[in-house]
């Protein structure tokens, strides 16, 4: 998926997580070692499956920002963890 940039700067996707329930894919957007403006944040994207194919909405809700390079995204039960840098 396609994020545009913020304040001029690309992110890029640094983890990934299904949802317990299959409905949602969580993904971590992370600009980099040189930011440090706290600009990462996590999305998520609807996703809905079809005769075996999987398909994710294209536009994202944002569950997370003002975060410091966040990584890794994993579920405990419901509970979203985030771990990021610094």
């Amino acid at each position: 998926a396609y994020t545009p940039p913020v304040n001029g700067k690309p992110y890029a996707p640094a983890g990934l997580a299904f949802s317990p329930d299959g409905t949602s894919l969580y993904v971590s957007r992370n600009v980099g070692f040189s930011d440090t403006t706290a600009a990462g944040a996590v999305d998520r994207y609807a996703v809905t499956t079809a005769g075996g194919v999987l398909t994710v909405n294209p536009t994202p809700v944002t569950v997370a920002s003002g975060l410091n390079q966040p990584t890794g995204l994993r579920f405990n039960g419901t509970d979203l963890y985030i771990s990021e840098f610094g």
